[in-house]
């Protein structure tokens, strides 16, 4: 079997003999070195608006070459990309490397986004080609949900310009619904730092599902997060997927009420997803309270990618204006 081994990849740890494939199904012992299962990958590439990702502070209304790939360590019962992150085939392709980097020069796409699935456990591609997009003056983004070892943070935190972390719900919801265990410490001290320590933009999005997710729940969660520091909040409506595919929609009425409780907390920003509202089309300054159409933010930028409240000349947080590709 060989020296047992904890894999650095994500807050699990896996302990692996030479051979042994972590949870993730993507990470292998390969006589002490940990790297992916085979050197080609197989997932998806798409050319998205960068509010998909979801990502409002980040350049809005440009547009973004989304990769993803097979694998993920959690094991959520609600996942929505339990397809691609399963394994099963369905719309996916083989990628090397050289393959991404060459579809992504097609793209003509200033943004970079890795997605859809787990980029933690996928970092053997993700760092390469993020080492790339920046040599080139380009950016890259991380959708994820934020279980990282402190090996993860040390390889990708000079390489990735913004984030969207997913806070799923507290330590029992992530170990009953995410099979999980000890997941949500991980995430709330992953938040933490790339708030605290990073140049990153940071945004954190929770899914909001009734009868899990209570007002009170998001009140107390938003105190958390403004005491971190974040700026940015999403609160996404919870349609039917996978094992709970026979669950309710979230209500409008639930999601109305949680998201008064998340502006009560006092993030800057609190937006709706999955649902239309008010909130999605202009940027409110939490200073003044001016609403700013989301059309409108880059062209109000400096030539720094800053933007500042035409009424009140706060600074807004994000970054703003367009990329030369």
């Amino acid at each position: 079997m060989g020296e047992v081994r904890r894999c650095p990849y994500c807050y699990r740890s896996c302990r692996l003999g030479d051979g042994d494939i972590g949870l993730c199904r993507v990470i292998r012992n390969d006589r002490g070195v940990f790297k992916a299962v085979s050197s080609q990958c197989y997932g998806v590439l798409h050319i998205d608006p960068i509010e998909k990702k979801p990502l409002y502070h980040f350049y809005p209304e440009l547009l973004t070459c989304s990769i993803g790939m097979t694998g993920c360590n959690l094991f959520c019962d609600f996942c929505q990309n339990h397809s691609l992150v399963q394994g099963e085939g369905v719309g996916m392709k083989a990628f090397t490397v050289s393959d991404l980097l060459a579809a992504i020069d097609t793209s003509r796409s200033p943004i970079i986004s890795y997605t859809y699935s787990e980029p933690i456990v996928w970092q053997s591609s993700v760092l390469p080609i993020a080492e790339s997009v920046h040599h080139k003056g380009l950016l890259n983004v991380l959708v994820t949900n934020g279980t990282f070892s402190q090996w993860s943070l040390n390889n990708l935190q000079m390489l990735i310009d913004a984030l969207n972390i997913d806070l799923k719900g507290d330590e029992q919801f992530y170990r009953e619904i995410c099979h999980a265990k000890g997941a949500y410490q991980s995430v709330v001290d992953s938040i933490d730092f790339w708030v605290n320590h990073t140049e990153s933009i940071v945004e954190v999005t929770t899914l909001v599902i009734e009868g899990f997710h209570t007002p009170g729940w998001v009140r107390e969660t938003g105190c958390l997060l403004k005491e971190i520091g974040v700026k940015v909040w999403h609160l996404s409506r919870f349609f039917p997927a996978f094992r709970m595919a026979d669950r309710a929609p979230t209500s409008p009425s639930c999601m109305i009420e949680c998201f008064e409780e998340a502006q009560k907390s006092g993030v800057d920003h609190v937006y709706m997803g999955n649902m239309e509202h008010p909130s999605t089309h202009s940027l409110r300054c939490p200073q003044c309270s001016k609403l700013i159409p989301r059309k409108a933010l880059n062209e109000l930028a400096d030539s720094c990618h800053r933007l500042n409240c035409p009424r009140c000349g706060s600074p807004l947080y994000g970054r703003y204006g367009t990329i030369d590709v």
